[in-house]
């Protein structure tokens, strides 16, 4: 698939998604309600608009726009289970009317909890499907966290973040210069020492392509959370409408984000159609089970050792906990 250009050419047709809603008269009439349900144009937040319902074997498909990002967007609901609440599924409900509910309820609990960001995705015919299962995880003992360049109250963390031994100074300077996309933050609940253990800038590069210009993690700090640095600020990229990221990183996980090489770099289309979810999910794995547990003091941020990117930017080498999982570099 060639970066950038919106939407890919579609494959040839799934058939489980053109032979339309098996033939149970049940299955139309929800097929109708939630058509009433989701106007073309109905808004669902942060910033999302319904293009339509779409027929699929035993399910609808609700698909959307969201932001700036050029592609359209589907999520399935399946119709084959009414007495059973949409987004609770253990739940039992007592009514159609109780189902379309749940629905409703459910959709905005996807859409506004970031499904697009952590779903798997496959194309279908023009769209890009977004599941729930077997999706991606980030590393749940570290949390990643956006500043807009707009938020001046998020930016008093530039004094911590540079107290761990952290470079804020592109973030400032692409902030400065009006280019910045977004300032991603990697802390660890930790009572005993500062809590931030990386940071990655995201910044404009042109009208529809973006840069991770600056990827850093302290000393000690698990490769999965530099792979989480890079594939937040790459998908808040595509939010923004960036159809192409670069990076000069050439760190191999970058290929779980669907990283290829392209003219001396990096570049992800920002579809991101060749994530590999399973891999990711096999090296968080693997992570969790050799490394420290969250709460372990890590080494003085000083004291690792560095390796330049090409771009000039640096970033510390990151190995606990690794075991079997392949060397960064």
């Amino acid at each position: 698939m060639p970066l950038g250009g919106g939407n890919p050419r579609p494959p040839a047709a799934d058939p489980a998604h053109t032979d339309g809603v098996a033939g149970n008269e049940q299955e139309r009439e929800l097929l109708a309600r939630l058509r009433d349900m989701y106007p073309t144009g109905t808004e669902l937040d942060p910033g999302c608009v319904v293009e339509g319902i779409r027929e699929g074997r035993r399910e609808a498909v609700l698909t959307l726009r969201c932001g700036r990002d050029p592609r359209t967007y589907g999520i399935p609901i399946p119709l084959g289970d009414t007495k059973r609440d949409f987004y609770f599924p253990e739940t039992p409900v007592s009514s159609v009317d109780e189902w379309l509910e749940s629905v409703r309820l459910g959709m905005s609990i996807l859409v506004g909890t970031g499904l697009h960001y952590r779903a798997r995705r496959k194309l279908v015919g023009d769209y890009i499907e977004l599941r729930e299962a077997g999706g991606w995880r980030d590393d749940p003992r570290f949390f990643l966290d956006v500043v807009d360049p707009d938020e001046p109250q998020s930016w008093d963390r530039v004094a911590l973040v540079a107290e761990a031994g952290l470079d804020p100074a592109t973030a400032i300077a692409s902030r400065d210069e009006g280019r910045l996309i977004g300032w991603v933050t990697a802390y660890e609940e930790n009572p005993t020492t500062n809590p931030y253990v990386g940071h990655a800038v995201v910044s404009w590069t042109g009208d529809d392509t973006a840069d991770l210009e600056h990827v850093e993690v302290t000393p000690g700090t698990p490769v999965t959370v530099l792979l989480g640095l890079v594939r937040r600020g790459a998908h808040l990229a595509g939010a923004a409408g960036a159809l192409t990221v670069t990076t000069s990183l050439e760190a191999p996980e970058l290929d779980l984000v669907g990283f290829r090489p392209a003219d001396g770099r990096r570049a992800v289309d920002t579809g991101f159609l060749d994530e590999d979810p399973d891999g990711a999910a096999a090296l968080l794995r693997n992570v969790l089970g050799s490394g420290d547990p969250p709460g372990t003091p890590r080494e003085n941020p000083g004291g690792g050792s560095r390796h330049e990117s090409r771009s000039g930017r640096w970033w510390p080498l990151s190995r606990r906990g690794q075991a079997d999982a392949p060397p960064l570099v």
